[in-house]
């Protein structure tokens, strides 16, 4: 199943939350109401990490794919604990062939022109949540 499978070993995204979010039935929302961001697993030389969460809808018959994605959340190191709420995608289409929803994390560094991204192994983490 793609919710147990980790895309990216080095960075296991649920060691984030204090929890597992919910997914609705048709993934137009991916609740975190009532979590907070995990500071002991925040990575050392981050400042920011961004939660990015979205849908994907396959089919199957012709290889295509077609992409959904809500507001991104940027929680900044120094405003921890910081309590979650909820993802939304606006005007999710009915699913297709099949659809996978997926959460995203990205951490960052702050430098003179802004946000960098950082590149290192954990830096980055990718995880199925179903539906």
């Amino acid at each position: 199943m793609l919710t147990d499978f980790l895309f990216t070993p080095k960075q296991d995204v649920f060691s984030l939350f204090d929890g597992v979010p919910v997914v609705s039935d048709f993934g137009g929302r991916c609740d975190f109401t009532g979590f907070q961001l995990n500071a002991r697993a925040f990575k050392k030389s981050a400042t920011h990490v961004v939660l990015t969460y979205f849908v994907v809808d396959y089919t199957i018959d012709t290889l295509e794919f077609v992409r959904y994605v809500a507001p991104e959340l940027s929680v900044a190191k120094a405003n921890l604990p910081v309590a979650l709420g909820a993802f939304e995608v606006a005007s999710l289409p009915p699913a297709s062939s099949f659809r996978m929803a997926y959460l995203a994390v990205q951490f960052y560094q702050q430098g003179n022109g802004g946000l960098v991204v950082l590149k290192e192994q954990g830096m980055t983490g990718l995880r199925g949540l179903g539906v």
